[in-house]
């Protein structure tokens, strides 16, 4: 039986003034990855946690390892159409590990804290997911962490 994810199941995490973040309490396992993964909110536009979209978070996470292994074919279409993107001067296969699920205002994304790519140091890399998408890779080399 599916369950549910309410706001209930959220700690709120310090976050900017104008960011409100929050974490889901319970981690999810995959059969993909050794460490069960982790998930986030971070809204924008409003502090009420009700404002996310919990539905689709509920089914991405029923169904995690289908969305991770389309994260992970993303990067590997995208290594064969643009490898200086990843910082590469050729294709090449590399790992990507540590996933994290972010929700967004009206996106989410899996983060994956580690890779052996360029473009994976210092924070990983982000496959940007519209509704049950991919859509695009987000580097994080310029993003700055929040303390």
């Amino acid at each position: 039986m599916l369950r549910v994810i309410t706001p209930e199941d959220f700690d709120r995490e310090p976050s900017p003034a104008d960011v409100h973040f929050w974490r889901l309490r319970a981690t999810t396992p995959s059969a993909l990855f050794p460490d069960p993964v982790d998930t986030h909110v971070l809204l924008e536009h409003s502090d009420d946690l009700y404002d996310a979209d919990l539905s689709l978070l509920t089914e991405i996470l029923a169904d995690l390892d289908r969305y991770l292994t389309l994260a992970l074919a993303y990067v590997r279409e995208k290594v064969e159409a643009d490898p200086a993107f990843f910082g590469l001067a050729a294709p090449a296969d590399g790992n990507l590990g540590e996933p994290e699920i972010a929700m967004l205002d009206s996106s989410w994304h899996v983060r994956f804290r580690t890779g052996d790519f360029p473009i994976c140091d210092p924070y990983g890399l982000m496959v940007d997911f519209v509704g049950r998408e991919p859509t695009g890779i987000e580097p994080l080399d310029d993003v700055e962490e929040i303390e």
